[in-house]
């Protein structure tokens, strides 16, 4: 076989034994190569090309891998914060401004999303998995933000809806990035109605993020200042309020901008 032989037809049959063999990671692989290669279709037809060839089941299977591939450089987006040691203090007494008393920074190279970049998603499916991930996002901004009113919620559960709705800003912010590089070469399914509508949705969805990100600080100054009250060492109550005092400043105030919880440059308002 010359290397000008179309080559489509034997990596569909290809793909198709990989998934049917349910070698998932297989499958991706190969797609990524054919990506890179040139082999299949770039465009937004890559998705009914595949939808025909393989089926709908089994597209929905790779798409759905493709928006989950992890990202090979962290672990759900996070790192430690080098600052803090991860801790989220200093000596136990004051609480670590870049990373807002978390313990953790964003990953720079997800942006804290914990998912693979769209490097590694062929270009015709980019369109479909960004929808999958911000649709992924946006639901995952309503359900960490609500609060069980029944049980108090813990320090380590507020952090960890902090960090979650956090994520979801990165796949926002990633997702107008993608959507703007787009138009340089213009085949990968984002037209500028596209790009506008993801754009909009996305801050849409950010403000939405930031309003519970502030209640929750405010919840774990709260939680603090409850401890505070209730412990008789001076010194450890000294220490709670004023866990509880920079955690209420960050709710209400702009010291997020000098943290790890700052706005992602592309949700920023224009």
């Amino acid at each position: 076989m010359s290397y000008d032989t179309d080559k489509t037809a034997e990596i569909l049959e290809e793909l198709r034994a990989a998934v049917r063999e349910d070698k998932i990671e297989n499958a991706m692989n190969l797609l990524r190569f054919a990506d890179s290669s040139g082999s299949l279709r770039r465009d937004s037809g890559m998705l009914s090309a595949l939808q025909k060839s393989i089926g709908e089941k089994q597209t929905q299977k790779l798409i759905n891998a493709f928006a989950t591939d992890p990202c090979p450089y962290c672990r759900s987006g996070r790192e430690k914060c080098d600052d803090c040691g991860g801790k989220g203090y200093y000596a136990e007494s004051k609480v670590c401004a870049p990373c807002a008393g978390l313990g953790l920074k964003r990953c720079p190279f997800c942006n804290g999303t914990g998912f693979a970049g769209y490097d590694f998603v062929p270009r015709g499916l980019r369109p479909i998995v960004l929808l999958v991930r911000t649709d992924f996002a946006t639901k995952q901004i309503s359900t960490a933000s609500e609060l069980n009113s029944r049980e108090p919620p813990t320090s380590r559960d507020i952090k960890q809806r902090i960090i979650a709705i956090d994520r979801c800003r990165g796949v926002l912010a990633n997702a107008v990035e993608q959507s703007r590089l787009s138009a340089v070469d213009g085949r990968s399914g984002f037209e500028s109605s596209d790009r506008s509508r993801i754009q909009r949705e996305a801050k849409l969805q950010n403000r939405h993020a930031e309003t519970a990100i502030r209640m929750l600080l405010g919840k774990l100054a709260e939680h603090y200042s409850d401890r505070a009250h209730r412990q008789r060492d001076s010194d450890e109550r000294g220490l709670l309020a004023h866990r509880a005092k920079v955690f209420s400043r960050l709710s209400t105030g702009d010291g997020l901008n000098a943290s790890s919880l700052r706005t992602p440059i592309s949700l920023q308002a224009d």
